[in-house]
């Protein structure tokens, strides 16, 4: 599905959630193209076949070094910072 729309037809409450999305004051005569597409992957049962079993894609860390898997630590254990300058 898309949809297109010039900025000059958005109200000024949706055109503020654009310019916060896109990190930039959008122009009135600028247009905004959204389009939605369906994921194409299978949905995942969200309980596993037993309670004792963990799904396969679970084991996130299989296969790396133990020198990947300290370093892979250290990151969720370093601040994220997801604020921009606008």
């Amino acid at each position: 599905m898309e949809s297109i729309k010039r900025i000059s037809e958005i109200a000024s409450d949706d055109r503020a959630v654009l310019e916060r999305l896109f990190g930039v004051p959008l122009e009135p005569s600028a247009a905004v193209v959204l389009i939605q597409k369906a994921a194409d992957v299978e949905p995942v049962s969200p309980v596993a076949a037993s309670e004792d079993e963990i799904p396969e894609w679970f084991n996130v860390l299989d296969g790396l070094s133990e020198e990947d898997v300290v370093d892979f630590l250290a990151t969720l254990d370093a601040p994220v910072r997801l604020a921009r300058a606008i």
